[in-house]
């Protein structure tokens, strides 16, 4: 494989297209300073993906398009195309002949083209992969390459080599695998907080769905009982009702025949009534005078009776006065008597009582005898037992003090003992500390020195270091927040493309549809889609649009309504649930009608609905279905006037979701803080993905200003890092040599007061050893001296406690016995007390019973008196009497026959009227019945009516709808059993009717998630399994590559050098982690570190490398830009000598101004600048 030919037009100072043809062998561009030969290396490295404007010399990458001249105008374009030679097949791909085009616009834009098919730089680099073509190639070499290999870190080092040893494909594939491998570590445990979020929600959900399912059993049974009690009592009222039609027909005939024998009654009462007024009349005349005299007849008779009444008093009374005197004689007697025998028993108590006193007062001086004598035996027992507590507490504080004196003593012995043995190690120490300082000084003197020369050539570098970091750290933050940013959007954009994808939101049998439809294309081709997911809204009629449209968001759209026919047989064939169609040819689509367009300019009102909807031409019927009359408006304010004034005639639907219904039914209020609406997924996608897209531009743009700083940041801390290190390593052996002599000399001036301090503490240790030991002598003394007297103590207190026990025994005996007296003196008091009150009592009875005969004589005497007066009234009276009774006897028998006639009378108005009452009462019935049977009918029809209600209300149902539910209704079973469910369903409380939809969603969810995880762990088991694969590969290759390359280096580097030795050498640890470091020995030198080489020995180092490299791994086209300026003539001659050797198997191109490396070349371009600021090729075949 090899390059054709390199196509350029308007890159850099080639502003018309130019062809380079490129032969086999090497090709040579020559040329004076500023004509632009450079530049094709510059097109090379464009055109194979650099991204990096710096290193095509320039600020910006517009900088590569031709920017004009003071006779040319600037281009808006670059291209530049490589064509190779695949003959070999060396890259895999049908094509003999590749071209690799890349073209960017001023305004940014870049594409990559194949064989003039556009592509992606990621594909140019796979495509170029380990043929040493590439940003990590060495097919492009200039002075800054040599640099890169020569200077860089070894780690750094070694991707050049991965290059040439062909795994740097491996090692992209082996990243992208551990990426995926990251990603899908991150997708499980995504998974698995879900898992454990859903995993949470199952056994509530469980629960409630198994308490739901029981809810639902119920009230379907309810439901079935209810409607047919509904019947049940409708048809019982109806048969109720035709039986009361019946009853009222009958009461009417009855009112009727009952009103004529009513109005014949009350004419026979009224002749009767005439006749005995007359006759009433003349008796009321014969009354009256009869009435006088009876009435005088019973004023007699009353005179009479209240005499005879009196007299019978006045006897009663005399005769039980008579009775009295005989008892108050009698009791006189007997209380005269009792009186004296009391006076007598008061006597005899006060004697004994008496008695009684004098035993008590002596008991009482007995007591205050021995009383006296036990206070001062107490008095004397608390003196002894404060002194026995005084010795006890000067005893025990002897003892103690004695135990610290000793315990003291002890401890002194030791410390005297220790002290001298530390004072004679202390002697040594200090004869060895004198000697170590002044080893010391002389150390520390010399690191000084040193490390004031390192600090100096440290603060160079630092400053320069400290600008490159600030700007790389702030493009760093730059870059970690949009990234951020991306990261954060694609989550929720893949949480809610997973939304979407997997219906979440809508109705299982929706869902279920689209998921069945996926494997029955015929019936996939004839559904348009889901409305909420066919038409777009305007984020500020979302709220109005979903409220109105409500579940209608979930109907399915399709064409015909024979396709809904289909569809819906494919539901019923799959069991999958009732889903709503809007066949779009089938709708009979309505919209406002002219006048009512008129409305719409009315204060408030945004548009009609379907209007801000924005959906395909096919949908659009649909939309207009569903909206076509309804008007958004700004508030309920609005919607009013709005309907008042269309006189209700469509719907009207504010922007909070409130709305009115044509005929004026209002519905509105809060709406539930719920997740993302239907509508809204759609737009919060786009929204998502153009957040995305416009970042991911920003992270490349940040991305590549932050790589051009790291590459001066890195370029910086390399100067800074070996100034720091060394610097590091001789602060820190200086430190070590300070500290140690400050260590060294702070101890030895302290040996001084160290050793006066030890003799001190030794001195005064003895001294108070002696002492201790005195007092400890005089306290055992004093201790046996107290014992004794605290015995004596003892035994003084024991017998006064004893005397004083004997006391008390005495007394309490003497009060007992007094105790007992006075008890005996009260009771015989109380005795005496109760005798002079019964005393008292007996000679009142006595003076009361006197004054009480003494005044019934009194009464006995005037009695007499009016008893003689009495028996003269009673004989005047009755003579009177005997006159009236004759004329009442004579009266009475006139009045007698009177009545008789006035009897028969009201005997014939009384049987008349009592007819008459018993037909009109049986009339008043008859009215009451009817009315009662007009109420009971009404009743009964309201009840009809009621019923019918209730199946309309409850259930939906009309009367003829409701009869297929009809069934056999035992009445008293089926009331019962609706009671138990009622009280059954009030028992279960609240009840989530979602619960059943809810669980089967989340349960389908969770097991879908768990065999998700289980094909994510498979997949990273694989992914484990290929990288291992990769890297035991990657590691077999790249040792043997490594090998054969170093063996080439030594070769080609002795071959150069004329002699010498050179050689690669991997550093310890990982091969495929580890740095390369590169050993040059050149004649007649010493084995030395590659930077101390002088820069042409640098120089044909790195080509030593690079020939090395290129026998290993043969690169098909490789450019040297001008690597041999820092040679002199004869390793240029040599440089030449073995490029031309090389050539014969390889193509080169060589930017040069050195002769010898002219002279080899087989074609020759000059590039010049007959005009200025535009390159000119001239091809010369050598």
């Amino acid at each position: 494989m090899f390059l054709k030919r390199i196509e350029l037009n308007g890159f850099k100072s080639f502003c018309n297209k130019k062809e380079i043809i490129i032969n086999k062998g090497i090709t040579g561009v020559v040329g004076p300073n500023g004509s632009g030969k450079s530049n094709i290396a510059d097109a090379l490295r464009w055109v194979l993906g650099e991204q990096s404007s710096k290193n095509l010399r320039g600020t910006s990458m517009q900088d590569v398009i031709f920017n004009g001249t003071q006779t040319r105008s600037k281009k808006g374009y670059c291209e530049v195309a490589l064509i190779f030679d695949n003959s070999d097949m060396r890259i895999k791909s049908e094509y003999t002949e590749i071209s690799v085009k890349r073209k960017m616009y001023r305004s940014g834009e870049s594409e990559y083209s194949i064989n003039n098919t556009g592509c992606r730089l990621k594909d140019i680099l796979e495509l170029f992969r380990d043929t040493g073509i590439g940003k990590e190639g060495y097919s492009i070499i200039g002075q800054g390459k040599i640099d890169e290999i020569l200077n860089s870190k070894a780690t750094a080092r070694r991707k050049v080599f991965e290059e040439a040893a062909g795994i740097m494909k491996y090692r992209v594939r082996k990243e992208e695998a551990e990426r995926n491998l990251q990603k899908t570590n991150e997708n499980i445990t995504r998974i698995d907080d879900i898992i454990s979020e859903l995993f949470a929600q199952i056994e509530p959900l469980e629960k409630q769905m198994n308490e739901a399912k029981d809810y639902l059993n119920l009230r379907d049974r309810l439901k079935e009982l209810e409607i047919n009690l509904y019947l049940y009592q409708y048809d019982r009222a109806g048969e109720r009702i035709a039986k009361n039609e019946e009853q009222i027909k009958e009461n009417e005939q009855e009112y009727h025949d009952i009103t004529a024998q009513i109005n014949a009654e009350a004419a026979r009462v009224s002749e009767c009534k005439r006749s005995l007024q007359a006759l009433q009349q003349e008796i009321e005349q014969q009354n009256a005078m009869l009435a006088e005299q009876m009435s005088e007849q019973e004023r007699l008779k009353g005179l009479l009776n209240v005499l005879e009444e009196k007299e019978s008093t006045h006897l009663a009374i005399l005769h039980e006065n008579s009775r009295k005197r005989d008892e108050y004689e009698e009791v006189i007697s007997e209380n005269q008597k009792k009186a004296e025998d009391l006076g007598k028993q008061v006597n005899e108590k006060n004697n004994a009582i008496d008695q009684k006193y004098a035993e008590i007062l002596e008991l009482r001086k007995r007591i205050e005898a021995v009383t006296g004598e036990s206070g001062d035996a107490a008095d004397a027992i608390d003196d002894i037992k404060r002194e026995v507590e005084s010795a006890r507490s000067v005893l025990q504080s002897m003892k103690l003090e004695q135990s610290e004196k000793e315990l003291r003593s002890e401890m002194l012995t030791q410390k005297s003992k220790a002290t001298e043995e530390e004072a004679k190690k202390h002697k040594e120490y200090v004869k060895k500390q004198a000697e170590q300082v002044q080893t010391l000084l002389a150390e520390t003197k010399r690191y000084d020195d040193e490390a004031a020369r390192l600090r100096e050539t440290m603060n160079e570098a630092a400053q320069e270091m400290a600008a490159s970091r600030a700007q790389e750290k702030e493009l760093g933050a730059q870059a970690a927040a949009v990234s951020r940013r991306i990261s954060e959007d694609e989550s929720r954009f893949k949480l809610l493309s997973d939304i979407r994808a997997e219906y979440e939101g809508y109705f299982d049998s929706v869902k279920s549809l689209f998921k069945q439809a996926k494997n029955a294309p015929e019936i996939r081709r004839k559904i348009k889609g889901v409305l909420a997911e066919v038409i777009d809204v305007p984020k500020k009629y979302e709220t109005p649009i979903e409220v109105i449209l409500g579940n209608a968001l979930q109907n399915v759209v399709v064409e015909e309504d024979t396709d809904a026919k289909d569809i819906i047989a494919f539901l019923r064939k799959n069991n999958l649930g009732r889903v709503t169609f809007l066949p779009t040819k089938a709708l009979k689509v309505r919209h406002l009608q002219k006048n009512e367009k008129e409305f719409l300019a009315m204060d408030g009102v945004e548009c009609v609905a379907s209007e801000a909807i924005d959906c395909a031409e096919e949908i659009r019927p649909a939309v207009d279905f569903l909206l076509g009359r309804t008007v958004i408006v700004r508030d309920m304010d609005s919607a009013i006037r709005l309907m008042k004034k269309s006189d209700y005639a469509f719907r009207a639907v504010t922007m909070d979701g409130d709305f009115i219904k044509p005929g004026g039914v209002i519905t509105g209020g809060s709406l539930k803080n719920t997740k993302t609406g239907l509508l809204s997924r759609k737009r919060m996608a786009q929204e998502l993905e153009e957040n995305i897209a416009e970042n991911q531009k920003r992270f490349e743009k940040v991305g590549r200003e932050l790589k051009a700083c790291q590459q001066l940041a890195e370029q910086a801390q390399k100067r800074q890092q070996e100034a720091l290190n060394e610097l590091r390593a001789q602060e820190i052996r200086s430190a070590e040599i300070k500290q140690r002599l400050a260590s060294a000399k702070e101890a030895l001036a302290d040996q001084d007061t160290i050793s006066a301090k030890l003799q001190d503490e030794l001195k005064n240790t003895q001294s108070e050893l002696e002492a201790i030991n005195m007092q400890i002598k005089t306290l055992l003394d004093d201790v046996q001296k107290a014992g004794e007297d605290f015995e004596a103590l003892l035994a003084k207190q024991a017998e006064a406690e004893q005397r004083a026990a004997k006391n008390a025994a005495q007394t309490s005996e003497t009060k007992d016995l007094l105790s007992a007296k006075e008890l005996e003196q009260t009771e015989l008091n109380n005795q005496k007390n109760i005798l002079l009150s019964e005393a008292e009592h007996v000679r009142f009875a006595a003076a009361q019973a006197k004054q009480s005969l003494e005044a019934m004589q009194n009464q006995n005497e005037t009695l007499m008196v009016e008893m003689k007066q009495l028996t003269h009234q009673k004989a005047e009276l009755r003579g009177q009497l005997d006159e009236v009774l004759d004329r009442v006897r004579r009266a009475g028998d006139e009045s007698k026959e009177k009545l008789e006639m006035r009897n028969a009378l009201n005997g014939q108005i009384a049987q008349a009227e009592q007819k008459g009452e018993e037909l009109t009462g049986g009339k008043e019935q008859l009215i009451e019945l009817k009315y009662k049977y007009i109420a009971n009918r009404e009743k009964l029809e309201l009840a009809r009516e009621t019923y019918q209600t209730k199946l309309w209300d409850d259930y939906g149902l009309t009367y003829a709808n409701a009869l297929v539910w009809k069934k056999e209704f035992p009445y008293q079973a089926s009331m019962k059993e609706i009671d138990g469910i009622r009280e059954q369903i009030r028992d279960m409380g609240a009840v989530n009717p979602n619960a059943i939809e809810d669980y089967t969603r989340v349960r389908e969810r969770y097991d879908s998630l768990l065999v998700q995880r289980e094909d994510l762990v498979k997949a990273g088991g694989d992914l484990q399994v290929v990288i291992d694969n990769l890297l035991s590969g990657m590691k077999e290759s790249f040792r043997a590559k490594f090998a054969l390359i170093n063996e080439n280096f030594t070769n080609t580097f002795r071959d150069l050098f004329g002699g010498g030795h050179a050689e690669l050498v991997l550093e310890d640890g990982d091969i495929m982690e580890c740095g390369v470091e590169i050993i040059a020995e050149p004649p007649g030198k010493k084995l030395q570190n590659i930077q101390l080489l002088s820069g042409g020995e640098k120089a044909l180092t790195a080509i030593a490398l690079l020939f090395a490299m290129l026998n290993i791994n043969p690169s098909p086209i490789c450019l040297l830009d001008e690597i041999d300026a820092p040679l002199d003539d004869a390793n240029v001659i040599r440089f030449s000598e073995y490029l031309q050797t090389l050539s014969e198997d390889l193509q080169f191109i060589v930017i040069t101004h050195r002769k010898p490396s002219m002279a080899i070349c087989d074609t020759l371009y000059g590039i010049a600048m007959q005009e200025k600021g535009v390159s000119d090729i001239v091809s010369v075949q050598l």
